[in-house]
């Protein structure tokens, strides 16, 4: 594993008196890892966040390293479990490349490019507590294996993507870090058991704006988004997207859903959504 952290960087710029923090400090702690925050605002992230963060900075200091040290330790942890799996292989070329980064509170886990490499990015402001960052740091490191391995990678933005990818993430996760509630691969929390009850009263009307979505070629956000739920759960797409490929792994090979092209997969989605989801496995 690759890891590069911005914790010293951040910690020097924390320290400082506040109105130095809001002048230029964040500007030369940004400075520090360029190329790392230019992914984290290019998609992840709002530079209209970046003065609130530049005040509240302090008060991440407290524990800082602890969460340092855990997020290394989930990352070295989903590392060897998808090695075990056989989603990377052995050898330095499919290492993790890991960013442990200090961010504005917007996401706390995702896969961009950076340097050429898919890389897996952590937020320490929003790392949830054990076992909870495990769960994150093994969802997140599928999203980097599945994209590595996909013959026609990336697929373009949409429901079809978000169904796959996200499901994938999930299903794996729940086997990879067996034991925990619903709660756990979906929030990674043990807090959103009623949202999960919710998103199975609310099935068939997530799986037909699923299938309406797909028609019109629509966005997958209001499915998958915060805020952008409507009648529905907010990000019940995650549900759903669950309860989709759960049922579709139980006919498809792991490998070769992850060799499917973008139409192969848009046919198998679309037909398993015409069907009730299945209840995720305990």
């Amino acid at each position: 594993m690759r890891a590069t952290s911005t914790v010293p960087a951040f910690r020097a710029m924390a320290d400082l008196p506040s109105a130095q923090r809001r002048r230029t400090a964040w500007s030369a702690y940004e400075a520090d890892a360029a190329e790392a925050f230019s992914v984290y605002f290019g998609g992840w992230a709002s530079r209209a966040a970046v003065q609130a963060a530049a005040d509240a900075a302090p008060d991440l200091l407290d524990g800082l390293e602890e969460r340092e040290a855990r997020a290394l330790s989930a990352a070295r942890a989903a590392e060897l479990v998808l090695r075990d799996a056989g989603l990377l292989e052995a050898g330095p070329d499919d290492d993790l490349d890991v960013v442990l980064l200090v961010g504005v509170g917007a996401s706390n886990g995702w896969v961009a490019p950076l340097h050429g490499r898919p890389t897996l990015f952590l937020a320490l402001e929003l790392l949830p507590p054990t076992p909870y960052d495990v769960v994150l740091a093994v969802h997140e490191a599928v999203h980097l294996a599945v994209e590595r391995r996909r013959p026609d990678a990336p697929w373009p933005d949409g429901l079809v993507q978000a169904v796959v990818d996200e499901g994938l993430a999930t299903v794996l996760s729940r086997r990879l870090v067996p034991g925990l509630a619903e709660s756990a691969y979906l929030w990674f929390d043990d807090d959103h058991g009623e949202w999960v009850r919710a998103c199975e009263v609310a099935a068939a009307g997530l799986r037909l704006r699923a299938l309406t979505a797909l028609t019109d070629d629509a966005s997958a956000d209001d499915l998958f988004l915060m805020g952008r739920g409507g009648a529905a759960p907010e990000r019940g797409g995650y549900w759903l997207a669950d309860r989709v490929m759960t049922q579709v792994l139980s006919t498809h090979g792991l490998d070769d859903v992850i060799g499917w092209t973008h139409s192969d997969a848009t046919a198998i989605v679309s037909r398993a959504l015409e069907g009730p989801p299945r209840v995720a496995p305990t």
